[in-house]
């Protein structure tokens, strides 16, 4: 995927957000039921542009009345998504981005009950004792 189509405009990410929520791949008219902001005309247009940038993929077909629909599912799942988005961040602030001070910020921002601390901590035992063993 190139760096160009790592980002999503915000009706691309509603898209998206169906997919991520659902359990199953979705049949094109399972999303724009969903899909309150987006214009009827303007969905398989969308739909075909995420698949052209990698990030939905079409996982077979079902047959609906006299005509065969394509189901979609993601190709990318919301924690690469939000990898992808940090690594862009990262690579386009040039060297000015203190990582330690995002974290410090975001924490102080979202933690309400200590799970994501101790996910962090977690990760990090795991990392080192997977970069070590």
């Amino acid at each position: 995927m190139s760096d160009d189509n790592k980002r999503l405009t915000s009706k691309e990410y509603e898209i998206m957000k169906i997919l991520w929520d659902s359990e199953k791949p979705l049949l094109i008219s399972d999303i724009h039921m969903k899909a309150d902001k987006i214009a009827d005309n303007s969905l398989h247009p969308m739909i075909n542009k995420l698949i052209q940038k990698g990030f939905i993929e079409v996982t077979g077909s079902v047959r609906v009345v006299k005509t065969v629909s394509r189901l979609y599912a993601p190709a990318v799942n919301l924690d690469e998504y939000a990898a992808m988005r940090l690594g862009e961040i990262l690579r386009t602030s040039g060297g000015k981005l203190n990582i330690y001070n995002v974290l410090n910020k975001f924490l102080k921002r979202h933690q309400k009950n200590g799970k994501i601390t101790s996910d962090l901590e977690n990760f990090i035992i795991n990392y080192e004792n997977e970069k070590n063993g």
